[in-house]
């Protein structure tokens, strides 16, 4: 049940990252550069903790992507690959503080 939970919160803040960065990407104007930092309020170092974020929640989702798909063998493989559990979480947590700090300097 926890488990539902945590992946349930992982899947919509994801959503909520995507729609946001989305948004804001296609109100800017110029190039591709300015308008990812607009997308990431203007900062180099949000768009480094989203890309965190993203990827912690990629290697979060991915085994229970596989179980979901009833392919065993991707899996195990990400469980032998990963070397702990929560390596995703620990990704997640770190971009959060990201964000935390970032947006205190803003």
């Amino acid at each position: 049940m926890i488990s539902f939970v945590v992946t349930l919160l992982v899947v919509l803040s994801l959503a909520w990252l995507a729609y946001h960065v989305t948004r804001k990407y296609r109100e800017a104007d110029g190039p591709v550069w300015d308008r990812l930092l607009a997308g990431f309020k203007d900062s180099a170092t949000v768009l480094l903790a989203g890309a965190t974020y993203v990827g912690g929640a990629a290697i979060n989702l991915l085994g229970k992507l596989a179980d979901a798909a009833n392919t065993p063998e991707v899996a195990e493989v990400v469980r032998t690959q990963i070397p702990a559990e929560y390596a995703g979480f620990g990704l997640m947590a770190m971009a959060v503080l990201i964000f935390i700090a970032r947006l205190r300097t803003l």
